[in-house]
């Protein structure tokens, strides 16, 4: 279904791993600043004075600063480390020169962005992240769906439902089965696995050869046609072509010669004026 280079993935992912754990770590700096900050603070401050209230407070002060300093310094190399994490530029790639080029990028990039949602918002029916959760189990649609194939011919379908009241996007899983016309929503596993257990399957060992049947009107018209010419057109039995049925009637035979005499001719004479 997906058809990313295998190298190209996983240097994708390899470098998407690299950046939150660096993204971790960043996030974690100015609180370890904070505290060392305020520890150190109040140390100093209980130290030299003896008075613990006062040297509370400075050391609270101190970290609140130390939190805000470091956490302006991380801000930009997190910001850049996410935006890392969570693109991948082709540049290889030149950009589109004419509409029909930026149009058929941007089915490609409705087709990816399908896919990826699919699987990013499949933990809510798969939360054990086993199968659902896959990238490589969806087909992504540039209206924005995406589809998986499932046992028994069924199909499950995810469909971003905006919901304009709320400002949201609703991510809903449906299931169709074979000889259905109406999808089922799909909340949980459990309801996915039941459904595709009862979704109706076709015959697989069906007789599906067929004889032809003469119908009554084309044995009539066949038994018209022979009768007209002259031979019986029953079921079985080759017709002849017309200029051939005459060609293979017997001749009459020729009379045999007969010793009888012939009758003399009588004549008559006319009257004598």
């Amino acid at each position: 279904m997906n058809t990313t280079d295998p190298a190209r993935r996983n240097r994708d992912e390899l470098r998407a791993l690299g950046a939150a754990t660096a993204g971790s770590i960043l996030d974690g700096i100015p609180v370890v600043s904070a505290v060392l900050g305020g520890a150190a603070t109040f140390r100093v401050i209980h130290d030299r004075s003896g008075r613990s209230p006062l040297a509370l407070a400075a050391g609270l002060a101190a970290a609140i600063t130390a939190y805000g300093v470091v956490e302006n310094l991380v801000d930009a190399r997190r910001s850049e480390l996410y935006r890392t994490s969570h693109t991948s530029p082709d540049r290889t790639t030149a950009l589109p020169t004419s509409d029909a080029q930026m149009l058929a990028r941007l089915q490609s990039a409705a087709v990816h962005a399908a896919r990826r949602d699919a699987a990013t918002h499949a933990t809510s029916l798969d939360s054990s992240k086993k199968l659902l959760t896959n990238e490589q189990l969806w087909q992504g649609h540039p209206d924005g769906t995406a589809t998986a194939e499932m046992p028994g011919g069924t199909t499950l379908i995810y469909r971003p439902v905006p919901v304009p009241d709320h400002n949201y996007v609703r991510h809903t899983y449906l299931l169709t089965c074979p000889g259905t016309d109406e999808p089922t929503e799909v909340h949980t596993m459990a309801g996915l696995v039941r459904l595709i257990e009862q979704a109706p399957t076709g015959p697989t060992d069906a007789d599906t050869t067929t004889e032809p049947v003469a119908t009554p009107g084309a044995q009539d018209e066949q038994n018209e046609t022979g009768e007209g010419l002259g031979v019986d057109s029953s079921p079985g039995e080759t017709e002849l072509p017309s200029d051939t049925v005459g060609a293979q009637e017997t001749p009459a035979p020729a009379s045999e010669p007969s010793d009888e005499p012939l009758p003399t001719p009588q004549t008559t004479d006319a009257p004598t004026a």
